[in-house]
This record gives C-alpha cells, structure tokens and sequence, in this order.
C-alpha cells in the first residue's frame, strides 16, 4: 500500500542520514547475491558518503576503498561495475 512505501521511503531517508548505515551498504554491495542489490547500494553509496566520509574514521574509510578495488575488480555484473566505477572516481 501506499503508506507502507511512504513508511520504507521514510526508514530509508532517516538510515542514509547516519555514517553507520553507509557501512551496512558496503556489506550488502560485498556480498548481495543479487545484482540489483550490488548495484543500488553502490549507488546510495556514491550519492551519500561524502557526507560522512570524514565522520567514518581511517579504519573504515581504508577498508571501504579496498572493499571497492575487490569489487572493481571481482564483480560479473557490468551495471554493477559502472555504479562502483561511478562512486570510485
């Protein structure tokens, strides 16, 4: 229904606002099974995280660019490939 979207649009709006939840959309691009998932989190990521890229600490930030040169450089999916290619640059 129409609210229950409003709800989900809503809970998503409030995560993408928190440096935490930009960590959560690293994992689900890491290991999503799913192709559409890889690559709609790598687009929530290029979209978000420079607002948070300072507020997420060395440690992760290190790990977010090796995790994004893995994926560059394992991933079959080319939608995939340009979204992370996008949110590398």
């Amino acid at each position: 229904s129409s609210q229950q979207i409003r709800q989900a649009e809503e809970a998503l709006t409030a995560a993408l606002g928190t440096p935490a939840f930009m960590l959560d959309l690293l994992t689900r691009l890491t290991s999503s099974p799913a192709g559409h998932v890889r690559q709609l989190s790598a687009v929530l990521l290029r979209r978000r995280i420079g607002g948070h890229w300072r507020k997420l600490g060395a440690g992760n930030t290190t790990r977010i660019k090796s995790a994004l040169l893995h994926v560059l450089a394992t991933e079959p999916d080319p939608p995939v490939v340009r979204s992370v290619a996008a949110l590398a640059a």
